[in-house]
């Protein structure tokens, strides 16, 4: 094929393309359509694929060039900030970008949800009826923790309030890296998200038949109800990313698996930084309100509770909404 041909049949979406990145540059990629969206990324991938074309083909210079910065112009639109954010992203981030993720891959969530609760149970009904499962699933570290103040304090209520927090400081520790570790797992085909929640559900449910059979259960609950939410949440959202990023390697559809890869992937980095103050709260819950052992438990309760209906509002909270365009509903 000569260039004047080759040129001929590509041109108008040469131009297309080059119309949007204008529109893109003066108003924003926010102000694009989902169609614009997806025809942008088409045309940047044909733009690619013309400019590999002439370069084989040993074309003229001027068109190469004219090919390679319109590919380039539109990779820095996609894969780089175009320079439209505004200022503030550090807080907009967490009012806007964080929880409308949470709302875009909730389904992700709610299977890490899903199975950290059965395991966990599965866990607790196992441990009731056989104590050498407990001793296999509950970590060494805990168990050592958990004899230690056995043997040295013999008023049950001094060994709970005890133990507790000194467990609990290395339970933090290791839910931190769960998080982490679900996270980077959705890589092995979701594999590795699947295994650290489970396991950690089973480890969960474990502790607490350990601490039921010993008839330390009010306690135990009364030091980790405060803070355990946030703290799971976090942990949960983190098994959601990892999900989302094997859900780009499994299922992509119709569109080149690297660049479904990379937009979800990149939502799912966004969704695990966004447990990092969770789990900065989590720990603050827990050094403070946690260890107070004058307060009752149906205040702690009550405080559990209300960290979960602030996540609910704050996970639901849209300061976008009233600028959406209502759906038309026939009748």
């Amino acid at each position: 094929m000569n260039q004047d041909t080759f040129t001929e049949e590509r041109k108008e979406r040469w131009e297309r393309l080059s119309e949007l990145l204008q529109q893109i540059k003066k108003f924003g990629i926010k102000n694009l359509t989902p169609d614009e969206i997806r025809l942008l990324g088409s045309l940047y991938r044909k733009t690619c694929s013309d400019l590999s074309y002439a370069r084989s083909q040993a074309y003229s210079r001027d068109l190469m060039t004219y090919l390679n910065q319109l590919a380039g112009q539109a990779y820095g639109v996609i894969y780089l900030n175009d320079g439209t954010e505004k200022k503030g992203n550090f807080f907009r981030f967490f009012t806007h970008t964080f929880p409308s993720l949470i709302r875009k891959h909730f389904g992700y969530i709610l299977l890490s949800i899903i199975i950290f609760l059965f395991t966990t149970s599965l866990a607790y009904i196992w441990g009731n009826a056989d104590s050498r499962f407990i001793s296999a699933v509950v970590p060494r570290e805990f168990l050592q923790i958990w004899d230690k103040e056995s043997r040295e304090n013999t008023d049950k209520d001094k060994m709970g309030h005890a133990a507790f927090p000194l467990m609990s400081g290395w339970y933090l520790t290791h839910n931190f890296q769960v998080g982490v570790y679900s996270f980077v797992g959705g890589i092995f085909l979701g594999l590795g998200t699947l295994y650290f929640i489970a396991y950690n559900g089973l480890i969960f449910g474990a502790i607490t038949a350990m601490v039921v059979k010993d008839n330390f259960h009010i306690a135990f609950f009364s030091f980790v109800m405060s803070h355990s939410f946030v703290e799971l949440m976090a942990i949960f959202i983190c098994g959601g990313a990892g999900f989302l990023i094997a859900s780009a390697l499994i299922s992509p559809g119709d569109r080149y698996r690297g660049d479904v890869l990379y937009e979800r992937g990149k939502d799912a980095a966004f969704l695990v930084l966004g447990t990092i103050p969770m789990f900065l709260i989590a720990g603050i819950i827990e050094s403070s309100i946690s260890r107070i052992e004058t307060l009752p438990l149906e205040v702690k309760i009550l405080f559990a509770l209300s960290t979960v209906v602030l996540m609910v509002l704050y996970f639901r909270y849209d300061p976008e909404r009233k600028n959406k365009p209502r759906k038309f509903k026939l009748g």
